[in-house]
């Protein structure tokens, strides 16, 4: 719908009708899907690009894009043209940022990850993010990866 006076006439009976067509903002929420954003909404046009975007914040997390459904849908970037008439929401997009160290996927590093290492070694536990766990980079799980995550955790102290 083009913005201005719109008029038409009847073939039938000859009657003209006249009508102003104004321009009006589609307004877009920002659902930061587990994280934080300043902006939660702004005002957009048909057929014009969505402009600036917020940048959500997450920790342990890279946000990678807006996107028409929380795990899915349509990348929407700053030059995308607005192609809907009603209300939308955008949802932010995560990948996990690998921690090495971080044994337990809790974006942190702490002495839960070493007890956690060290119970599996034993034999009775479950590690959660064994890739995070090999801090020898050797593809294997060991004492060496223990001692390597005491180390770690001695120095970040």
């Amino acid at each position: 719908i083009e913005e201005g006076v719109k008029s038409r006439k009847c073939n039938l009976c000859n009657k003209s009708e006249t009508a102003t067509i104004a321009k009006t903002g589609i307004n877009i929420t920002f659902d930061s899907n587990g994280g934080n954003v300043s902006t939660t909404s702004k005002i957009v046009m048909y057929n014009q690009t969505y402009g600036d975007l917020p940048i959500p914040t997450r920790a342990g997390y890279e946000f990678t894009g807006w996107y028409t459904d929380k795990n899915n849908g349509t990348k929407i970037n700053a030059d995308t043209k607005v192609t809907v008439t009603a209300n939308q929401a955008l949802y932010a997009q995560w990948k996990i940022i690998a921690i090495k160290g971080d044994a337990n996927n809790d974006s942190t590093v702490n002495v839960s990850d070493a007890v956690m290492l060290q119970k599996w070694l034993l034999g009775s536990g479950t590690l959660t993010n064994w890739k995070n766990a090999d801090l020898c980079e050797d593809g294997k799980i060991d004492v060496f990866d223990l001692v390597t995550m005491r180390q770690l955790l001695i120095q970040n102290k």
